[in-house]
């Protein structure tokens, strides 16, 4: 692996953004490039190319561009105020690629979404924040980016914008590549893409492919034994959350004893389906030892069961779900426990300001972060054998 479609640097300024949530590093915008460029900086240390997304942002949007085109009001002004701070960190700490979202700014480009949009790709990328390093497209098998054309069409728009790394998706057939270069060979031969645009793209991607090899070499020594987590590290991950003073008196009383309510809800299209929190830590467990968290009894609910299922789970009940406050059948469920039981409800997603759906966030659900809730739920319980 020499190239990571990471760090996401949008500004999720938008709690029902539906698709990019805790793929950001937040809503303020030095936050976000603070942390961004730390990223860039560890990632690319180990020999490992990074990709900082959607540029020029895609966090101020309550539609998801696998399924549609987001359309984005804002200013050039206004972009340069917030959603491109980030991409500025990141350029700075020598990002080596970035990639183009699929949306529509009508007060930059009226006409044509960022990937495809030359005011966007090469003057405010490389001509107003100076990046030199290669353009990726976010996958072309999108809606936002293929809906209307196909994705020949979009791959010939990408390149003339200025990209150089076409995305294509996950479940092209050889016919349809086939489709996608003949659309290139033709845009050539009628002069809507120049073979000096095609010779420039290609020559980004083969120096990205030569650098990174480079910098693998360089740093394969020091990354050797690398991933080994300290147990401290797992502490601080805690510290990140946001824990209401119910939660902390909830945790109090009941010292790790409780009935755990999963709420599963659709996978969001850019992560897919995967063990997630304190549920894939638990899976994972292999050492003969158990946590307190897992050996309480398990309700799991989905959109579609009756209501009266979670009433299953005797008080007190800990809920785990994630972005609770965008699922009716999430709020109803949380709503009807709180009515009847002693609840506490963690979410793992993004929160809303309500908090009725959030006594913990934890902004995130990846296993590190499901062991770091464990141990907070434990208290001094810890893990039995």
């Amino acid at each position: 692996m020499n190239l990571d479609f990471a760090p996401d640097v949008d500004i999720n300024s938008n709690a029902d953004n539906p698709v990019i949530g805790v793929r950001s590093f937040g809503s303020l915008p030095a936050v976000v490039a603070e942390q961004g460029a730390a990223w860039t900086r560890g990632l690319q240390s180990a020999g490992v190319a990074v990709c900082a997304k959607h540029f020029p942002g895609h966090g101020d949007t309550a539609a998801d561009s696998h399924l549609e085109l987001p359309v984005v009001e804002l200013t050039l002004e206004e972009l340069r105020e917030r959603e491109l701070e980030p991409f500025r960190a990141v350029i700075d700490a020598g990002a080596r690629t970035v990639m183009t979202s699929h949306i529509l700014l009508p007060r930059i480009d009226p006409e044509l979404p960022a990937t495809f949009s030359r005011t966007i790709v090469e003057g405010l990328l490389r001509g107003e924040l100076g990046f030199g390093g290669v353009v990726v497209t976010d996958a072309l098998d999108m809606h936002g980016a293929s809906g209307e054309r196909g994705i020949p069409q979009a791959a010939v728009l990408a390149l003339a914008a200025g990209c150089d790394l076409l995305c294509i998706g996950t479940e092209n057939t050889d016919a349809q590549l086939a489709e996608i270069e003949d659309a290139i060979v033709a845009a050539v031969a009628e002069g809507r893409v120049s073979a000096a645009r095609i010779e420039q793209a290609a020559g980004r991607v083969l120096a990205l492919a030569g650098a990174v090899r480079a910098d693998r070499a360089a740093h394969e020594a020091a990354s050797r034994g690398a991933g080994v987590l300290d147990p401290a590290d797992v502490r601080r991950v805690a510290e990140a959350f946001d824990i209401s003073e119910h939660a902390s008196s909830w945790l109090r009383s009941h010292h790790g004893r409780y009935s755990v309510v999963r709420v599963d809800t659709v996978a969001n299209i850019a992560i897919g389906e995967a063990p997630w929190g304190p549920f894939a830590e638990v899976a994972a467990e292999t050492d003969g030892a158990t946590s307190a968290f897992a050996a309480n009894p398990l309700v799991v609910f989905t959109e579609g069961d009756h209501p009266d299922l979670v009433l299953a789970a005797q008080s007190p009940v800990l809920v785990v779900g994630k972005d609770n406050h965008r699922h009716a059948f999430a709020r109803a469920a949380i709503d009807r426990l709180r009515a009847e039981r002693d609840v506490l409800v963690v979410d793992m997603g993004w929160p809303s300001d309500d908090r009725r759906y959030a006594d913990i966030a934890t902004f995130g659900a990846s296993r590190l972060v499901g062991r770091s809730l464990i141990e907070l739920l434990d208290g001094e319980q810890g893990r039995t054998p």
